[in-house]
């Protein structure tokens, strides 16, 4: 899953690593770690790629709370197919934060993800349009999951899409048959970087 991010990277530098034509966003995202249910910027493209602060959680009414997390395997459920089939986007960040378990232990390590030698992950995404409680409209998105790969297994069992050299296919493409594969593709030539920041070694769950 991927329940945390980090990004500091300047606003400017994502702008033109997306090649954005167009962007909505007035306050930049504040650097740092990003929980849900915050706006957090994403990249889409419609008639332009464009920047956009959307919030993190989808609020479906059958949910207890906003689903911030889609498996890839779900894509094709109705309550997610117009969403990944017309509302595709990527989060931008440095990092993803899991918790690995310490055996015998009731203690976690927090261990942030990156991509080996790269600065900016791309994370997929799906977002869709929401009321809230006084009728106004928002987006919201959710981050695309896979099974992790084998170099991740040992520290969760999910993971987040990266996209990182595909991101136009996936922006783009209105194939199903396309995306679907492009979903599928084995992550497993990526190479990650595992760091356990010293002050959250031994974190207490």
């Amino acid at each position: 899953m991927c329940g945390r991010y980090f990004i500091d990277t300047d606003f400017m530098e994502i702008l033109k690593k997306y090649q954005v034509e167009k962007s909505t966003i007035e306050h930049e995202q504040s650097p740092g770690e990003v929980f849900p249910g915050t706006k957090c910027l994403i990249i889409r493209h419609g008639t332009q790629r464009r920047a956009d602060m959307l919030h993190w959680g989808m609020p479906y009414s059958f949910t207890k709370s906003p689903i911030i997390n889609v498996r890839t395997e779900s894509i094709d459920k109705p309550i997610f197919a117009s969403s990944f089939r017309y509302r595709r986007c990527i989060i931008p960040c440095n990092f993803f934060y899991e918790w690995k378990s310490l055996p015998g232990r009731n203690k976690k390590n927090k261990v942030e993800i990156s991509l080996h030698e790269t600065r900016i992950l791309s994370l997929g995404g799906i977002f869709h349009k929401f009321k809230d409680d006084n009728g106004k409209e928002f987006e919201a998105f959710a981050i695309l999951t896979t099974p992790a790969t084998n170099e991740l297994r040992d520290i969760h069992h999910r993971m987040p899409l990266i996209l990182n050299g595909r991101e136009d296919d996936f922006l783009r493409s209105l194939n199903d048959k396309e995306l679907k594969k492009l979903i599928t593709m084995s992550q497993n030539w990526y190479k990650f970087s595992k760091n356990i920041p010293c002050h959250e070694q031994n974190f207490i769950v």
